[in-house]
């Protein structure tokens, strides 16, 4: 039922989509296929400059630009009818389909966000490799294991260099073992014992990567 104020009620079938727009994906409690299935997620991973940015890209497409910016405007002309064009195609292409192209199953758009959550999420994506992912002779083959300060450093390395806020050491082992399930323990590297994780390592060139940001 919806009314509006101070008026009678009516019945409603709400037809509308949400639309959010973000720099990273929200926190989430619910984590079941249900969940994800309700997203539709695009991606922009191309990040433009300041100083490259057109601040008046949308009046010069749509010729309401100043005067000064008439000539400019004139270069542009023609190409809104085209965006339009192009939409009305992929509006008929989701018809026909009846979903929409590149639509992702429940288990790939869970790892997608993983890719661009909080700065956790976007550290274990991009730099650990879980014991569950490779191949059980792999998995024998490798020690899966890592110290919590080494991972800790590199991952405060990783934030700091991203603009993204940064973790207590207590706070990323919470979420780095919610995310991950792996076991927290006292693994030997090197002939060292320390606090650390079983079932987890880094990427053979994280250290690398995240020193050239990558």
């Amino acid at each position: 039922m919806a009314e509006y104020k101070h008026e009678n009620k009516f019945k409603l079938k709400p037809r509308a989509k949400l639309l959010f727009s973000a720099n990273r994906v929200p926190d989430r409690t619910e984590e079941d296929d249900a969940f994800y299935n309700r997203w539709l997620t695009v991606t922009f991973p191309e990040s433009i400059p300041s100083e490259e940015q057109d601040k008046e890209l949308t009046e010069k497409l749509t010729g309401l630009a100043d005067t000064e910016e008439r000539e400019e405007s004139q270069k542009h002309e023609g190409k809104l009818e085209g965006v339009l064009a192009w939409s009305l195609i992929g509006l008929k292409r989701l018809e026909t389909q009846g979903e929409f192209t590149g639509d992702l199953d429940p288990l790939a758009t869970k790892e997608l966000w993983k890719e661009w959550g909080n700065s956790v999420e976007r550290f274990i994506s991009r730099y650990c490799i879980k014991k569950n992912q490779v191949n059980e002779e792999r998995a024998e083959e490798e020690e899966f294991k890592v110290h919590v300060s080494t991972l800790y450093d590199l991952y405060q390395q990783y934030a700091r260099f991203q603009g993204m806020k940064t973790e207590s050491k207590k706070g990323f082992t919470m979420k780095l073992k919610k995310e991950t399930g792996v076991r927290h323990a006292r693994p030997s590297i090197n002939g060292e014992q320390q606090r650390g994780f079983f079932g987890l390592k880094l990427k053979e060139d994280a250290a690398k990567k995240i020193e050239e940001g990558k």
